[in-house]
């Protein structure tokens, strides 16, 4: 007989568990279920039959016990109900009720009676398994699960927060961060489709602007930080996996719409009234399953549809704005709209507090049951969407609305799967995929010819209009192919598993900053007499933005060999290796002039490999203890973006020029500074620009000929446990050592061999083709170089992390769900690579040393989270369900420095980040002298307030900011539905319900990226030490108003 009580325990458990990326290296898709047969005496039964029956298609699949009385079966379909029938002449079993786990397959031991007659057992409610087998620690949710979480984004975001693991950063497009790794490493696939950010550019960790599929196509998800299984690759952080519903011999589908307005959300933080302009958005949505085919070809098919409105935050003091930027009227901004249309031709945008965005998806999924041993699906996927950029209108300035960009994401994925049982011993999975992006960042100018004007100095604010630098020719598609054959292998009590996967990436990359120009004027004045402080253009020599285009492809080879052995029916282990190889038939093309300043090519072709071993064992203690853990090394997930920098950026491709007003300008330079002497200026570059462009000799980038794929190595041990009264507890241990960690650094950034008087290395910006700066980088005669030249490597030091997680989870007979559970991570990196480019990941990051960032608290450590979930579930109306759902989180604030503001004379060479971190001086101190003005009892009470020590320099990350809380809170009332088996539901989300009671709570406070609190300003003197010339105060953090206010969303559901 099945012991109850694992059965009740597994069911519990499930419950709870509610570099380089080329293309996908695929995850799981489908489920497992294995086991023994014994008999009365526990001897090992061979021969029984074991069917499996799938209540939902009339599929079966029969199976034979071998000599040891084993099974195993993988490629199901997951979740359920499963119908699982055990017989052989000492009796029958009949389980019921068995539903399955994405990646996470079933392992049982089945006691056969002396007797002929069927003994049925009913494992109630959505019992996954009745011993689960975890490749590592990992959560699941299911399609039930994702509809009764608080989310008024619909988004998986909102679900998988409820592991405390993961944090979700409110202030970074809502990136997932997993146990304090870089949001940038996750993987995301759907179908065994890679559906991350594969390329780099955007911080949500999603190829699109919102989640890339219909919310309401998913059937189950799971978030896996280690999982030990030699098929997950292609990341570091987590692997994130969906798969999509199917259709059944049933017709069933659903309705929905939602709505929102200004009316539905908060308007006030912590005692400050916010400006909420008007405006309303609706979002609806469809699923439909049913049979072609009976018992053979089935059909779902989801849409949504959703056009929502960014508001804009910034504006004029006497507009309806929430930031309103005091001292700048809109009559000043109309006299700077007249003049660009009477002076220069120009139509500046509106001045508006909204803008529209849109987002459209469409998911279709065939299934054929072509026989009792084979099946097949095809998964065909279709998002198209916008978002609204506010670039440059923030406290320090306002921007036209023509100035404002859309960032525009076409995606399409097809998948086609394969899974078949050729023998009682043999199975095999194949599969195809494809991916296509089509990616534009376009501003809403109507005139994309004409520039950028920034006026610098309105009123003291600076105002843009005209297309954004970065967005005059910004153009990124890529397609992804990939494909996977593995084959599973059943012998005695092992399970053989070998694969070979590959992938393909195809990347067409037009970046061509300020190829229309940046046209700036130091005053309104200025502006208005057309006389610009500075001209910047980049161009390739052609004068043809296409020809700044790079065109190249990746390609990714995965061969992988595991053997779980089954000790015991209690014990598995399993042993596995993974060869992954990353690689280019495409170089960089190679620039003469750099190899000759630094001795190797930047035409470095990608080239690599690793060989990852993995290991994980899972041990039934006992009816109430599961015991699980593991050792592997991981690798992929970096962005192909870093990559792509080395192709777009050859120094040749590009041509730059800059002309500035000042003393000593030729005469030629001041006619091109002056709008009169140019036809068109600001559609046409003056002449004269074009006369200085020089080739050959731009900033480039280049990867490292040494360089080493970044990868992890992962440990875990994990406990869960039955105390009984349907407790179930829960804890595990993720440590992690990071390995080959990449960072930039800028090769012309030269140690000059001095030192700061606290210690730090003093680089100058030297041309080491200068011979004056081979002889001596200090000498007065040695050229500094005009452009960067940043060199992708690897970090000297290597950071490592700590995990450690519990859980507590209770059912309670009267309609009560709890689970609470909790998360400490203590985590260290090297270069925290924050962005897409080479310059920003060099320069977004507080350091000592600029070219070696050392090992610190890392960027994405969230030191503690503490999670509860409480699921209500009535009736308030007698036969229709009601369900109230509460999500709350407490969070430990984001770590941030404390630093100087600007660079002090360190040779940074982007001395604007305000990235050196502060030296707090003694209360008398050698090293640092004070300025007149620098008021220095204010400073003290800075650093005694803080607790800051004296005497050295600051850690980076070694502040952090503020905790905070936020309960999210969803009610849902089923409602008659038109006939039988219908439904209808009235729902309403409420996200930050604190908000909402009182304006003081729920409120999100955070040091803005870059994660710096620039507070000193200080130079260096010729001996090393210090002179402080300013106390510029703490800038403090800043309350993060879309994270701080409430917003309900109210809406209807069908279900059919």
């Amino acid at each position: 007989m099945f012991n109850k009580s694992k059965l009740n325990r597994v069911a519990l458990a499930v419950a709870m568990s509610v570099g380089l990326s080329t293309a996908a290296m695929a995850q799981e898709t489908s489920s497992g279920i294995s086991g023994t047969v014994v008999s009365a005496s526990g001897q090992s039964v061979s021969g029984a039959t074991i069917t499996l029956f799938d209540t939902r298609t009339g599929s079966v699949k029969t199976l034979t016990s071998n000599s040891d009385g084993v099974f195993n079966t993988r490629g199901l379909r997951v979740g359920g109900p499963y119908i699982l029938k055990v017989e052989d002449a000492q009796g029958s079993r009949i389980i019921e009720d068995v539903f399955l786990n994405l990646g996470e397959p079933l392992n049982l031991t089945v006691k056969l009676e002396n007797s002929t007659d069927v003994e049925q057992i009913t494992v109630t409610g959505r019992a996954s398994a009745m011993m689960t087998e975890t490749s590592g620690p990992a959560s699941f949710f299911s399609a039930e699960d994702l509809q009764a979480q608080p989310t008024v984004d619909r988004d998986i975001k909102d679900i998988v927060a409820l592991d405390p693991r993961i944090t979700i950063d409110q202030t970074n497009s809502n990136a997932i961060q997993c146990g304090g790794a870089n949001n940038r490493f996750n993987s995301l696939s759907v179908d065994g489709v890679q559906q991350n950010d594969n390329f780099g550019l955007n911080s949500n960790g999603y190829p699109t602007e919102r989640l890339p599929f219909p919310f309401d196509a998913i059937d189950q998800v799971s978030v896996e930080l280690a999982p030990f299984d030699v098929e997950y690759g292609g990341f570091t952080g987590c692997a994130i996996n969906a798969v999509t519903r199917s259709g059944t011999n049933e017709i069933h589908g659903s309705v929905f719409y939602d709505y929102t307005s200004d009316s539905m959300q908060g308007d006030s933080v912590d005692g400050s009234d916010i400006d909420v302009p008007d405006y309303d958005e609706s979002r609806y949505g469809v699923t439909l399953g049913l049979p072609i085919l009976k018992d053979q070809l089935f059909f779902f098919g989801a849409y949504e549809k959703h056009d929502p409105t960014e508001i804009f935050e910034y504006g004029p003091e006497d507009g309806n704005f929430a930031n309103p930027l005091n001292g700048l009227t809109t009559a000043t901004l109309e006299q700077i709209a007249s003049t660009a249309q009477n002076q220069y031709g120009y139509t500046v945008g509106p001045i508006a507090s909204s803008g529209a965005e849109k987002e459209e998806k469409v998911l279709l999924k065939l299934d054929w049951i072509i026989n009792d041993d084979h099946r097949a699906s095809l998964t065909y996927q279709n998002t198209d969407g916008n978002t609204v950029s506010t670039t440059d209108s923030d406290s320090d300035g306002y921007a036209f609305t023509d100035h404002f960009y859309q960032r525009g994401n076409e995606l399409t994925t097809w998948s086609a799967q394969l899974f078949s049982t050729w023998t009682n011993d043999f199975e095999t999975e194949m599969r195809l995929g494809h991916l296509k992006i089509k990616n534009g960042q376009r501003s809403f100018t109507d005139n994309p010819d004409f520039g950028e004007f920034l006026i610098e100095d309105v009123n003291g604010y600076e105002v843009h209009f005209g297309a954004d630098e970065y967005r005059q020719s910004n153009v990124l598609n890529y397609d992804t192919t990939s494909a996977k054959f593995a084959g599973t292998y059943y012998t005695g009590d092992h399970t053989i598993l070998g694969g070979i996967e590959y992938g393909s990436t195809d990347v067409f990359n037009l970046f061509n900053p300020g190829s229309e120009g940046l046209f700036t004027f130091a005053t309104l004045e200025d502006f208005e007499a057309g006389l610009a402080q500075e001209i910047e253009w980049s161009i390739p020599g052609s004068l043809d933005t296409n020809d700044a285009a790079a065109s190249f492809t990746f390609e990714n080879m995965a061969v992988y060999l595991q053997d779980k052995w089954y000790v015991t029916p209690d014990l598995s282990v399993t042993f596995g290796l993974r060869y992954d190889s990353w690689s280019s038939d495409d170089a960089p093309d190679a620039n003469s002039r750099f190899e000759q300043r630094y001795g190797f090519t930047n035409g470095t072709k990608p080239d690599f490999d690793l060989l990852q071993p993995r290991f994980n064992f899972n041990y039934n203690v006992d009816d109430s203890t599961f015991v699980y853990g593991g050792v592997g090394l991981f690798a992929g997930g970096n962005p192909n973006v870093w990559l792509s920098n080395n192709y777009s950026n050859d120094g040749m491709r590009i041509l730059s020029t800059t002309v500035t007003r000042g003393e000593g300008n030729t005469a030629a330079e001041l006619a091109a500074l002056d709008a009169s002497n140019t036809a068109n200026f600001g559609y046409e570059v003056p002449g004269y620009l074009e006369t200085q462009l020089v080739g050959g000799d731009g900033a480039v980038n280049a990867l490292d000929p040494d360089f080493e794929v970044p990868s992890v190595w992962k440990f875990n041990v994990g406990i869960q446990k039955e105390l009984g009264y349907e407790v179930l507890v829960g804890a595990d241990v993720i440590y992690s050592k990071l390995k080959n960690t990449a960072k930039t650094i800028a090769l012309n950034a030269i140690d000059t061999g001095e030192r700061s008087a606290d210690g730090r290395i003093i680089y100058t910006n030297a041309d080491m083709l200068d011979p004056a700066c081979i002889a001596d980088v200090n000498s007065a005669d040695c050229s500094s170089r005009s452009a960067t030249d940043f060199l992708l490597t690897n970090s000297d030091e290597d950071g490592d992390s700590f995990v450690g997680s519990f859980f507590v989870k209770k059912d309670f007979e009267f309609g009560l769900s709890t689970n609470f559970s909790y998360a400490y991570t203590d985590a260290e990196e090297g270069s925290p690579m924050t962005s897409s480019t080479a310059s920003s990941n060099y320069g977004n990051q507080s350091v000592v040393d600029y070219n070696e960032p050392g090992v610190a608290t890392s960027n994405y450590e969230t030191k503690h989270r503490f999670v509860l979930n409480l699921t209500y579930s009535t009736e308030l109306f007698e036969g229709y369900a009601s369900r109230f759902t509460i999500f709350a989180q407490r969070v430990a604030g984001k770590p941030y420095s404390y630093n100087f503001d600007y660079d002090p004379g360190f040779g940074d060479q982007t001395p604007w980040e305000d990235r050196s971190l502060l030296y707090v001086p003694l209360e008398n101190d050698p090293i640092v002298s004070y300025g007149e003005g620098f008021d220095l009892e204010a400073f003290n009470a800075f650093v005694a307030e803080n607790g800051l020590e004296r005497g050295r320099i600051q850690e980076r990350n070694e502040q952090n900011s503020d905790w905070w809380s936020r309960v999210d809170f969803k009610f849902t009332q089923e409602v008659p539905g038109l006939m039988d088996g219908h439904k209808g539901e009235i729902f309403f989300n409420i996200r930050n319900l604190g908000n909402l009671l009182n304006d003081e709570w729920g409120v999100y406070r955070q040091v803005n990226f870059e994660y710096n609190n620039p507070v000193v300003d200080a130079s260096l003197l010729d001996d090393g030490t210090y002179l402080y010339t300013n106390f510029d105060g703490d800038q403090g953090q800043r309350i993060n108003q879309d994270s701080s206010l409430w917003f309900m969303r109210i809406g209807v559901r069908y279900t059919f």
